[in-house]
């Protein structure tokens, strides 16, 4: 998932989505107790989400979108599974907005109850033995909303339709599913939708036409995915079947998104080539690229990501994060939502290598800039004091320890163990089977017998510690005022339209509670001939190993500072001009 997806709040959801933490359900105190341990998945990050006592082999889904409420006016989904242990009854992940209307196993008529987002089946099952469970249910699915980052998951609006952002347990939103990471399963999907809409899933499309005053799409995912990288997109697409880089693909490009058909293409075939000459062949039979007319974020749907309409979630980095989600989390896929660095970290990293070399710019102090950054939302700040690597918490498992604590231990990875280790490394994850998950402890074993190294020692300061660590390339000037400049800046600004103001009291207002404004140092500040020279600088740190002594310039008077406020610009010079800022100290 592109990291901006975490910043977007769905307003138009807020008085109707239901609330969940993903650390603490509230549904679980209320599951019977005679079958409570079969009704909570193993992964104590998502439960009680998923269920014990089967592994999930295919699910084939039927929905009959219907238009006027946004809603799914008939759904169908038949679950195979096997039976992991003997099974009285079992049970299914399906939120309460979703109204089941009955159950079959094996072709039989069964009871069932639905209550505290469970469906629960009463149906027995021997170890071993392979079951066939088909709902019929309808609904108006509500997003999830997560307590604890204010986020939405799962059947989101559009302008134009609906999409589904599943991450991490958006699923039983809007379909009955045994909704984790671990339980992989193959697919088939039909979507029908009103002539003018057109459904858009993953995998091969089967088919696609319209007939009297609806519109037909089946799909047929072969490979074995994690329920979240599931996709169902309403939306009036302008949809192409041509093949991309010699693979299968479909791109659908919804109407005022910005792009077209032809830039997702594109994009999509750059990110193809670079990702492709790294780890080898695409993990997936077909590929492509999925734009919707509205929400907010990207998603590593499985082979064919979905994008939002706004520029920056379809832009040439968020594609190529997103294609690198196909290797690392779709293909190489944790088991337990507390490894997700291995997914957001990896594609991170992979994101700034290719925007570096494409655009020319200096990896380490890319590296760095997202390094400092701790938290994009209030209260998610300082989590790298607080969190690890390896257990980020549920609160901050999609926000910034996962992605950029992440992407800094790979880089310090890249130092210690050499360029073609690493890639060889790295590499070398992406070589097993699709249908398996991993945890950070086997990634780790896999690093050392790929390098011949011990990295226990990167492990406990990057992987397993908290605090910061310090890069193996430390920032250049021009990268710390880069880091620190904009809220000085804004400051200044408000300064300039405020006759009698503190400037020092409003320079020092900009120094946070948290990275990188916590290191932010005010020392001498002087005026002269109508300019103002204020030194600035950072504590020394494992974040920042010098004080980088910068002068910034100030005409109190100008009109382009006291505008500043409302677009702040880092502007450089060798001379102390006006407003702009030095890479050394003032003059005396």
């Amino acid at each position: 998932m592109n990291a901006g997806i975490r910043m977007a709040r769905a307003a138009v959801w807020a008085r109707v989505a239901t609330p969940f933490a993903v650390a603490a359900l509230s549904a679980a105190a209320l599951v019977a107790p005679a079958a409570a341990s079969q009704r909570s998945g193993t992964d104590p990050y998502l439960a009680p989400a998923g269920n014990r006592g089967y592994d999930v082999e295919n699910y084939d889904l039927r929905i009959r979108y219907d238009d006027q409420d946004r809603a799914i006016g008939r759904g169908l989904v038949t679950v195979t599974a096997t039976a992991t242990a003997d099974l009285e009854d079992f049970s299914l992940d399906a939120r309460r907005t979703l109204r089941i209307r009955s159950v079959r196993v094996d072709g039989n008529r069964v009871r069932f109850r639905h209550r505290d987002d469970k469906l629960i089946v009463e149906a027995s099952a021997e170890q071993g033995e392979i079951f066939r469970t088909t709902v019929r249910y309808s609904g108006t699915p509500q997003p999830i909303r997560d307590s604890a980052s204010g986020d939405f998951s799962g059947w989101l609006p559009t302008s134009f339709g609906v999409v589904t952002f599943n991450e991490p347990i958006g699923v039983s939103s809007w379909m009955p599913a045994n909704d984790v990471f671990y339980d992989k399963s193959t697919w088939q999907v039909e979507l029908i939708t009103p002539k003018g809409l057109t459904g858009i899933s993953t995998g091969e499309l089967l088919d696609l036409s319209s007939k009297g005053g609806t519109t037909r799409s089946r799909w047929r995912m072969p490979e074995p995915i994690q329920p979240y990288t599931q996709l169902v997109a309403v939306d009036r697409f302008r949809v192409s079947d041509r093949p991309i880089n010699g693979i299968p693909a479909v791109v659908a490009v919804a109407a005022r998104t910005g792009t077209s058909v032809k830039q997702m293409r594109q994009r999509t075939a750059s990110a193809l080539r670079w990702l492709s000459a790294r780890f080898g062949d695409f993990p997936f039979s077909t590929t492509g690229a999925v734009v919707v007319s509205g929400a907010d974020g990207a998603m590593e749907t499985a082979g064919r990501p979905v994008y939002s309409d706004a520029g920056y979630y379809h832009n040439s980095e968020t594609v190529l994060h997103e294609m690198a989600h196909q290797w690392f989390g779709n293909l190489l896929t944790a088991h337990n939502a507390s490894d997700m660095w291995l997914h957001e970290g990896f594609a991170t990293y992979l994101e700034l290598v290719e925007q570096a070399e494409r655009k020319g710019w200096n990896l380490d102090d890319l590296v760095h800039a997202s390094y400092v950054q701790e938290g994009w939302g209030f209260g998610d700040h300082r989590q790298f004091h607080q969190v690890t690597l390896a257990d980020p918490t549920p609160a901050f498992v999609l926000n910034t320890t996962t992605y950029f604590r992440g992407q800094a231990a790979l880089h310090a990875l890249r130092a210690e163990v050499g360029e073609d280790a690493f890639w060889d490394a790295m590499a070398a994850l992406v070589t097993g089977p699709l249908g398996e998950t991993t945890s950070t402890e086997i990634v780790i074993r896999e690093l050392e017998a790929s390098t011949g190294r011990d990295l226990s020692s990167w492990a406990q300061q990057w992987v397993y510690s908290t605090g910061y660590q310090e890069l193996p390339v430390a920032p250049t000037p021009q990268a710390v005022v880069s880091e620190i400049g904009v809220p000085l800046i804004e400051q200044a600004s408000q300064w300039a339209q405020t006759p009698g103001k503190s400037l020092r009291r409003k320079l020092r207002s900009a120094a946070t509670g948290h990275a990188p404004m916590d290191h932010l140092e005010i020392g001498a500040i002087r005026s002269r001939k109508g300019l103002t020279y204020v030194n600035v600088g950072v504590r020394t740190s494992p974040l920042y190993p010098q004080d980088y002594p910068t002068c910034l310039t100030l005409d109190r008077n100008s009109r382009e500072l006291r505008r500043a406020w409302y677009d702040p610009q880092i502007s450089f010079s060798s001379d102390f001009a006006a407003n702009t800022f030095t890479t050394s100290a003032c003059p005396d």
